[in-house]
């Protein structure tokens, strides 16, 4: 208790610099940091590959796609990597960008490089987990690759290790991103190198199927 009111104190003291960094943290800097992702990605992905404006994208997240992963007849990607925000559905504060890649458990970040399917044209997620319980040895090869599975089972991702604050914020003071981005770079070659991309073709013809059987 006697703690909770010295901080209360502090915070109470400084309250006018605690929300301007707050804001800008939520703002300009997540921001910031989306648009040097997406920079790294344009470098570190070949050709083959479409990086999407942060902007662009629902919700803020970094996505790429490759055109394979394209319908040919709308046009449009109905399958993506992107890195986002690992929900903690237990935390009671809500993360921006800058923190989520700073703070984590187990040496990793609270951002991951997803794969997702455009669920409301092809299947629903409960679907889309059930395809991935029909197929273990296939979940077997994702999970030798570097992808894991979220705890309600819906979701595969390639986690992102902690991205040292020090090194972020000397990245932001000199304009330099290329070692504190290093993490996300390392993501994204293990999600993208030939054995995953291999991997994933063979969940996204799954995937594909069971849209069709729906029609």
């Amino acid at each position: 208790m006697k703690e909770d009111r010295r901080l209360a104190g502090v915070i109470v003291r400084n309250i006018a610099e605690i929300e301007e960094a707050s804001h800008r943290a939520f703002n300009q800097l997540s921001e910031d940091l989306k648009y040097e992702i997406v920079q790294l990605c344009k470098d570190t992905l070949s050709g083959e590959w479409h990086v999407m404006p942060a902007e662009a994208a629902e919700d803020g997240v970094v996505s790429v796609y490759r055109e394979e992963w394209v319908n040919s007849e709308t046009e449009e990607a109905e399958f993506y990597l992107s890195i986002d925000e690992v929900e903690d559905k237990d935390s009671q504060i809500e993360r921006s960008w800058i923190g989520a890649a700073t703070r984590g458990e187990r040496g990793q970040s609270s951002l991951a490089l997803y794969f997702l399917i455009e669920y409301k044209s092809l299947v629903s997620l409960t679907k889309f987990s059930k395809i991935l319980g029909r197929h273990p040895r296939l979940v077997d090869d994702l999970r030798a690759c570097g992808f894991e599975r979220d705890e309600s089972g819906k979701y595969l991702y390639v986690p992102i290790a902690f991205i040292d604050a020090e090194w972020l914020a000397a990245a932001f003071e000199v304009d330099d991103f290329e070692s504190a981005l290093e993490p996300v770079r390392r993501a994204l070659q293990i999600a993208t190198e030939r054995r995953s991309l291999e991997a994933l073709q063979r969940l996204i013809d799954l995937i594909r199927q069971e849209a069709r059987a729906n029609l």
